[in-house]
């Protein structure tokens, strides 16, 4: 879950025309439902909101309705350590449009939608097996993890085993954001990534089919045939082709076959 608080410095000493697209570009972030856009109310005193009010057009409307819809909250960050105080447990950054003479890391800055995908990927950088239950769904929307599997994760600690799982899901991630159409592919995937997911085959399936169903997310049990290989550790996953998401169902060590 991300939290990005508008920085009003960045919005306030910049022309108004550069007001006006900067905010364009904000409203075009590919945020998701469990994101988080922050303001100060003192955002409406900003010369350039004003600007917005006493020149009207639709375009402009759309640029006020974009800043009014944004969380009202009473604090005033400054700094990134400010943000973890007042939203812990969550992927914190700031909202703005020019951040040239303010002194906050540039990852951490988000003016446009591309500053928003390399915002997530450096938070990617920073997952670890004591933060992964905070950092799991700005880092990999597109993948769900059962309790068992992220406690099985979680379980590898510092260990190399966490690492490569994580290098997995990062290959994964990426290429699940161009799922578009039609059901998911394990071969189309192998062939365009670093990937290996391979079926169980049709022996292993008859003998011992019940070893691969684990428990759903939202409750229930399904058949996770699909796996990943990684030495002796394998990651078994199961494609939900309605929402476009895989799910994780189980990560240890290798299976009967």
């Amino acid at each position: 879950m991300i939290s990005l608080f508008l920085l009003n410095e960045s919005i306030s000493d910049i022309e108004f025309g550069d007001f006006q697209s900067g905010i364009d570009d904000l409203i075009l972030i590919d945020s998701d439902k469990d994101d988080i856009f922050f303001k100060n109310s003192n955002v409406y005193n900003i010369d350039n909101y004003l600007g917005l009010c006493e020149n009207y057009s639709q375009e402009n409307q759309f640029r006020i309705e974009f800043l009014e819809k944004l969380e009202n909250h009473d604090s005033n960050p400054q700094s990134v350590d400010d943000l973890r105080k007042i939203f812990p447990k969550r992927a914190n950054g700031f909202l703005g449009i020019d951040f040239s003479k303010i002194c906050i890391e540039e990852n951490l800055c988000v003016a446009n939608n591309n500053d928003f995908s390399i915002f997530k990927e450096y938070y990617t950088s920073l997952v670890t097996f004591s933060n992964f239950k905070d950092l799991k769904q700005v880092c990999f929307p597109n993948i769900i993890f059962s309790q068992d599997s992220e406690n099985q994760l979680i379980a590898y600690g510092e260990s190399k085993y966490f690492k490569q799982c994580i290098e997995q899901f990062e290959i994964l991630e990426k290429y699940l954001k161009s799922w578009g159409r039609g059901n998911f592919s394990y071969q189309d995937l192998n062939d365009k990534t670093a990937i290996t997911i391979s079926p169980e085959s049709t022996t292993t399936m008859r003998k011992y089919r019940d070893d691969r169903v684990f428990s759903l997310p939202d409750g229930g049990t399904g058949v996770f045939e699909l796996h990943i290989k990684l030495g002796n550790i394998r990651i078994h996953l199961l494609e939900d082709n309605i929402k476009k998401k895989i799910i994780i169902g189980y990560i240890g060590k290798h299976l009967k076959i």
